[in-house]
């Protein structure tokens, strides 16, 4: 007797639903060998879903940062869409803003750099950067401008690693999109 496996097995490849599951196309529970399918679609794709599953969302949600706010005012009902959107944005970075600080007060702690507090103040945390990495604070002022800002950033964090007998290369990494969240943390809850 055949299962139904198979039939939500290839819905579940259109809907992406499988992406979010199970590390491959055999976890999927099998009834016989007649249900494998060997040429099959998901023996394809990469290992790591959770990963494809993470791109694919920061994909969506670039489109909906573009789209949410352009569109709201002309779709009837779209003003509430668009709280709704802002608010769910807002959930989502307050706790990566909260970690950052207490991350950066940690960082400033630990070297002991005065006026910690200033890492929940979103201007002036450039300042307490430049003085964990004791640089003169006009380089902090520079993480401001567009596109200095990137070069002084990398060079501030690189200090900061230095300051904390970390690699200098953990500095360059602020640059790196994704790996740019993890970089503080590591400097402040590492040994």
């Amino acid at each position: 007797m055949r299962s139904t496996w198979g039939f939500r097995r290839s819905c579940g490849i259109w809907l992406g639903y499988s992406l979010a599951i199970g590390d491959s196309w055999q976890s999927f529970p099998q009834t016989s060998t007649a249900d494998r399918d060997p040429g099959h679609f998901m023996r394809t794709l990469p290992r790591r879903r959770s990963e494809m599953v993470v791109s694919l969302s920061l994909i969506a949600s670039l489109a909906l940062f573009t789209a949410v706010p352009i569109f709201a005012q002309e779709v009837p009902g779209g003003e509430a869409v668009a709280v709704v959107f802002w608010a769910a944005l807002l959930v989502t970075l307050i706790p990566y803003y909260i970690v950052w600080g207490v991350a950066t007060q940690i960082i400033a702690r630990k070297t002991d750099t005065e006026n910690g507090w200033l890492a929940w103040i979103p201007i002036a945390n450039f300042i307490l950067w430049a003085k964990i990495a004791r640089k003169p604070l006009w380089w902090g002022t520079l993480c401001v401008v567009p596109v200095l800002g990137m070069v002084f950033t990398a060079l501030l964090w690189i200090a900061i690693a230095e300051a904390r007998k970390k690699p200098s290369w953990c500095g360059i990494l602020m640059i790196v999109p994704v790996v740019q969240f993890i970089v503080p943390g590591y400097l402040a809850w590492s040994d």
